[in-house]
């Protein structure tokens, strides 16, 4: 099985009930971040 990219995680997500015990690079959160931040969002207006 391949890895996912950043944006396919994102894009076909599920509900995960374990997670490992691996640490997570700091890259990889400033990626999550960034994506998230220009992810489209409700307008406050």
């Amino acid at each position: 099985m391949q890895a996912l990219s950043t944006k396919e995680a994102i894009e076909y997500r599920r509900s995960i009930r374990q997670f490992k015990p691996d640490a997570i690079d700091d890259s990889i959160i400033m990626e999550l971040l960034e994506s998230a931040r220009l992810g489209h969002h409700k307008s406050s207006c």
